[in-house]
């Protein structure tokens, strides 16, 4: 009897499926909160070309590497090289970013010589005192559509080593900074990299890997990115036969060449592929960058880079981009878990008054 006037008259009937459903939406909500982060996946990919490789016709050759020079001090460079990238706003509001991978042509064969079809790749902390990952956030202001551009965030640096890992893969050099590694790869089809219009001159490919980055961006805008290395400083002196671990602007050894591929040969899709990567100022160099004051801001924040499309050996136009895969995961663009609980014990709260109240 009690039960059916329950169910008929006392609105404390309702009050209690209220707080059942509000318990099972907090507990819910905190399931969500507490499980495990999603298994990183690719989330945005320009990966190396898979045809028209090392081509020497030079109209359909797909990969290239180009770098910046300025004199043997590599801190005193003006400019280095990268790129953008704007991750999908189809069903995500945010990203982490947990790896980044570039690609670079930045050493050369044991001994420094350019590599024959079996000699192996000097290990690449040989010319390369330190290698970095920076990023920067592009903004478009709403109303005239005018782009700003924040900070440069070094988000991981490091030394690599002169050796390969002793444990592992043998084609991985490690790095002062355990999340950074450089693995001696090839194309596809097996080959090193051929010299743009220098047929059987090959080096070495890498890609470098930043792990464990953790870095949230907003999906549909535009990040800028720059992968460089900087050669060993010996004070300007060239190098000799004998001691590589300085830049020689003679030569090229010691700079960092990044790998690019045209997008309409490439034979895969290249996310993101506008046809022009970007040269910055070089925002280390203390001599054109030094901030106004202690701790001020640095002038070379906020600059513009500049869109490039080079031309090749022949005399050709390229339309290019750097080569670079990301993995991470995405945000779903919802009220966060915690929200949700909160919401969730806010009924139950509720619901219980009201049925007190009714009672």
């Amino acid at each position: 009897m009690r039960a059916r006037v329950a169910a008929k008259g006392d609105p404390g009937g309702l009050g209690k499926h209220a707080c059942r459903i509000a318990v099972l939406l907090a507990c819910s909500a905190a399931i969500g909160f507490c499980s495990p982060l999603p298994a990183p996946t690719t989330i945005f990919s320009r990966p190396l070309p898979t045809a028209n490789v090392n081509g020497e016709n030079g109209e359909t050759r797909s990969n290239y590497a180009f770098t910046e020079s300025g004199g043997s001090d590599p801190l005193m460079q003006t400019a280095i090289d990268g790129d953008s990238f704007t991750l999908s706003s189809k069903n995500y509001s945010s990203y982490v970013i947990t790896s980044l991978s570039t690609y670079s042509v930045a050493s050369q064969c044991v001994g420094g010589s350019i590599c024959g079809p079996s000699d192996a790749a000097q290990p690449i902390g040989d010319e390369f005192e330190n290698i970095m990952l920076a990023v920067r956030q592009v903004s478009t202001d709403p109303i005239s559509g005018a782009l700003s551009y924040g900070d440069w965030d070094i988000l991981d640096q490091g030394t690599p080593n002169t050796f390969y890992n002793n444990v592992g893969p043998s084609n991985v050099v490690g790095n002062s900074n355990p999340n950074i590694t450089d693995t001696n790869i090839k194309y596809e089809n097996g080959q090193n990299y051929e010299a743009d219009g220098s047929p059987d001159s090959y080096f070495p490919l890498w890609q470098t890997t930043f792990s464990n980055l953790n870095y949230t961006v907003q999906a549909g805008v535009q990040y800028q990115f720059v992968v460089w290395g900087f050669g060993w400083y010996n004070n300007d002196v060239p190098c000799s036969t004998t001691d590589f671990q300085c830049m020689d602007p003679f030569t090229g050894y010691g700079y960092w060449y990044n790998e690019y591929s045209a997008p309409l040969f490439s034979g895969q899709l290249e996310e993101g592929a506008t046809g022009y990567y970007l040269s910055f100022t070089n925002f280390l160099n203390t001599q054109i960058c030094s901030p106004t004051t202690p701790g001020g801001p640095n002038p070379c924040n906020g600059v513009a880079g500049q869109a490039i499309q080079p031309t090749d050996a022949f005399g050709n136009t390229l339309a290019l981009n750097e080569n670079l895969d990301i993995e991470g995961y995405g945000v779903v663009a919802l009220p966060e878990p915690a929200t949700c609980a909160l919401a969730g014990l806010g009924l139950i709260v509720f619901a219980c008054l009201s049925r007190k109240i009714r009672k």
